[in-house]
Order: C-alpha cells, then sequence, then structure tokens
C-alpha cells in the first residue's frame, strides 16, 4: 500500500488522500458490520485487505498534510505530537472498544441472534461510524486552512512536489535510490524484527481466552 500509494498521494495531496482512506475505511468497516454484507469468513478476508490497504495510506497522507499547511520548521514537531497522537489514540480504543464487546456480548446472551455470535459486528459498526468524525473534521479545517495559507509559497511546494511526483510515477526513481543506502536496510531490518514482536503481541488476548477462560473483550 505504501509504494502503491505513495507517488499518488504526492500527486492528489495530503487531505483529499486522508478523506478518500477514511471514505474506504467506512464503507468496508460497515460492510463487515452487517451479517449479509459479509456473511462469511472469505468476504471478511477480502474487506479486511481493502482496510489494511487503505489504512497503509493514513501515515503519508499525514505527513503530506503536515507538509502542505506548515512551516518546514515545524514539520519534525507536528510529526511528533502525530505520532504521540497516533499512541494515545490506539490506547484509548483498546479501552472504548472492548467494554463495547461485552456491552454487546452480554445484549445479545439470552437473544436469539447470539447463536449466530454477532456481537462483535457492533465493533465495527462503532468503527465505521467514528470513520466520520475526522472526515468531518478534514472537510472543515482543511478548507480553512488552505484559504490562509501563502500562494507564492503553495505554488512552489506544488512545483517542487509535480517533478517528484512525475519521477516517482515513472520508475519509482526515488525508492531505488533509498535502497542503494545502508540506512535504508538497516533500518528496514530493524523494523522486520520489530514486527515479528507486534505480530506476537496481537496473539496474546486469544491465548488469554483459551489458557485462562477469560471472555473476549477481558482479554
Amino acid at each position: 500500500g505504501k509504494i502503491f500509494l505513495g507517488p499518488l498521494i504526492d500527486s492528489i495531496g495530503g487531505i483529499f488522500s486522508l478523506q478518500i482512506a477514511l471514505s474506504t475505511l467506512f464503507l468496508c468497516l460497515g460492510s463487515i458490520g452487517g451479517a449479509q454484507t459479509c456473511p462469511t469468513l472469505s468476504s471478511l478476508a477480502i474487506y479486511w485487505i481493502i482496510v489494511d490497504f487503505g489504512f497503509s495510506s493514513c501515515w503519508a497522507a499525514c505527513v503530506k498534510t503536515i507538509r502542505e499547511y506548515t512551516e518546514e520548521k515545524r514539520w519534525s514537531k507536528e510529526i511528533g505530537r502525530l505520532a504521540m497522537a497516533a499512541r494515545i489514540g490506539n490506547a484509548i480504543s483498546f479501552a472504548c472498544f472492548s467494554w463495547l464487546l461485552q456491552w454487546s456480548s452480554t445484549r445479545t446472551r439470552n437473544d436469539v441472534v447470539s447463536t449466530l455470535n454477532t456481537s462483535w459486528r457492533w465493533v465495527y459498526r462503532a468503527s465505521s461510524a467514528i470513520q466520520l468524525i475526522p472526515l468531518a473534521m478534514l472537510t472543515y479545517f482543511g478548507r480553512r486552512s488552505r484559504s490562509n495559507i501563502a500562494t507564492r509559497q503553495l505554488e512552489r511546494n506544488k512545483s517542487i512536489e509535480k517533478n517528484t511526483t512525475r519521477s516517482s510515477l515513472l520508475s519509482l526513481k526515488i525508492l531505488r535510490r533509498e535502497a542503494g543506502k545502508a540506512e535504508f536496510w538497516l533500518h528496514l531490518l530493524s523494523r522486520t524484527i520489530t514486527m515479528v514482536l507486534v505480530s506476537f503481541l496481537l496473539f496474546i488476548p486469544t491465548f488469554m481466552s483459551q489458557s485462562y477462560e477469560m471472555s473476549s473483550a477481558s482479554a
């Protein structure tokens, strides 16, 4: 997703890219939340591939937006804020959606629908609805910020990025250049090793459910 969507984000802009990504997440997560639109594990897998593909563009689109709407001396500070917000949002979402899963499980326990195990779909329904909040904020603040940017600086950035985009779209010149540096491969190795740990952490809730008989929400 990052390789193929990166040049596209450079071309159409950060805010518009985020709007497309959030709209895609809204549709796919909402579809997973419906028993008729996502009846099988195969359909869930297809939706989830699209979700992950779209989600992979969000960081690049956010960085692109920071470059478009802030001065260069503020880039590192704003990216730091973005990283901090991502981690805080991740922690809050775990707490909120575990509560939602517990609530929905209790709600459907004595219902006929519980035999279909549909309580988990409420998590996806809520996730889909929440996408509308940043989508509305991007539409409002993006329009207001665009009018406050100095025209001269915006045109200069556009002309520079247009040349960069044309090169990357034709031959992924930037990626080839970076792949020739030792720092690229050291960073790739570091990220690969770290991802092993992150992927292992995703299985801890399953381990807690199977070994300690905890509910999915508690795990």
